[in-house]
């Protein structure tokens, strides 16, 4: 007797464990690798500030809130202590490389991943014990597509019988998405026989089911050629009008410029800069690009002993020409500086072209240009050392 109540208590015990773990009520305890700390910058900085100082009535009010949002796979960091707030109807876009961490912050946003450490609030709820009451006023577009066998009209009606629409709009709606969103010739056609293109915008058209206040959408173009990312921008602007609050990823620096109100930088699953487009260039774009080409014939000329010395003579003239001036990299015949702007110095257009004519033939300088930095290049500049920096799986 004593032996078959002992049986049956464990048997309890471990099936409450196996649900609980299945329902991923300890993974936000979990701390696999211990993370080191790094002063992050000062836009980082002010951003924690605003998201760890909010009150109750402002949490309630803000489309989202970060903080110490931890992920780990396999101990590799996914992304790491982001602590960081997006009001509503803000748009905002985090860019960055493969790898560093978008897609990941962007399914813990969706209720989709649960984070190892840290809290997640949509309008103050919880994105981790309340997930299922969140997900019902979010839209996520993820860079990929379900059920490839169905017909485009199956697919729509499928994600409306799910968010509890009636017999009569899930036979109307699929045809008014359709036409909104020009996929109409397609409506009979399987996902699997339809292009990138076409699948994103069905995509997005079942975002908008059950009229979310928070749409996501990851890589929303990538794949795309200019004019069919031109449509995708239009669709995801009217979005931004209607007064939603929008978040994307992308590695595309043009594509966060022309459709988030912020962007934030990943690099290695961390925040390294967020702001405005221009608080951003304020910071980091204060300077310009002194791009130079050597000329191949008079290397050649010299030997090839030798033809390392026209780097090391350009080097050594822009550094000492152009005061703080940073080698940025070299590539065959191409080598690149940076060189910042200070309000002491200011620069010289003028004084820089003229430099450069007065010594380009006697440095093997085939040809040159010099070009304002943008945001594009900061993002460059702040992300270079990622593969580098990327830890082993």
């Amino acid at each position: 007797m004593i032996e078959l109540l002992y049986f049956v208590g464990f048997s309890i015990f471990c099936l409450l464990s196996v649900i609980l773990v299945d329902s991923k009520v300890f993974t936000k305890k979990i701390d696999p690798i211990e993370l080191s700390y790094q002063e992050p910058d000062e836009d980082v900085l002010r951003e924690k500030i605003r998201a760890v100082s909010i009150n109750r009535k402002q949490l309630f009010q803000t489309a989202i809130v970060m903080k110490d949002v931890t992920k780990v796979y396999d101990n590799e960091i996914a992304v790491k202590n982001l602590t960081m707030r997006i009001e509503e109807g803000e748009s905002f876009g985090f860019i960055g490389l493969a790898g560093s961490g978008k897609s990941t912050v962007l399914n813990i946003l969706s209720g989709e991943t649960i984070p190892n450490r840290g809290g997640a609030y949509y309008r103050g709820r919880s994105l981790i014990t309340k997930r299922k009451q969140c997900q019902k006023e979010i839209g996520y577009c993820p860079d990929a597509s379900y059920y490839d066998d169905f017909t485009i009209n199956e697919y729509i009606k499928v994600f409306l019988m799910i968010h509890g629409y009636n017999r009569k709009d899930v036979k109307r709606m699929p045809l008014e998405f359709a036409s909104a969103f020009m996929f109409s010739h397609h409506i009979k056609k399987k996902l699997k026989d339809c292009s990138k293109y076409t699948k994103k915008k069905i995509n997005l058209s079942v975002t908008l089911i059950g009229c979310p206040k928070l749409v996501m959408i990851d890589e929303p173009t990538i794949g795309l050629d200019p004019f069919k990312s031109e449509v995708i921008w239009k669709i995801i602007n009217g979005m931004r009008r209607s007064g939603k609050t929008v978040i994307i990823s992308t590695f595309s620096v043009k594509e966060a410029s022309e459709l988030c109100d912020r962007i934030g930088i990943l690099c290695n699953g961390e925040l390294i800069n967020v702001g405005t487009k221009s608080e951003i260039l304020s910071r980091f774009g204060e300077g310009w690009i002194l791009q130079i080409r050597v000329n191949e014939r008079a290397m050649k000329e010299a030997g090839q002993s030798r033809s390392l010395k026209f780097f090391e003579n350009i080097d050594e003239f822009v550094t000492l020409s152009f005061f703080g001036a940073i080698l940025r990299e070299k590539i065959g015949l191409s080598i690149q500086f940076f060189v910042p702007i200070t309000p002491e110095i200011g620069v010289r257009w003028s004084r820089t072209f003229r430099m450069m004519e007065a010594n380009k033939e006697r440095l093997g300088i085939e040809d040159y240009s010099v070009s304002v930095v943008n945001v594009k290049e900061v993002y460059l500049i702040r992300t270079e050392n990622q593969a580098e920096l990327k830890p082993n799986k």
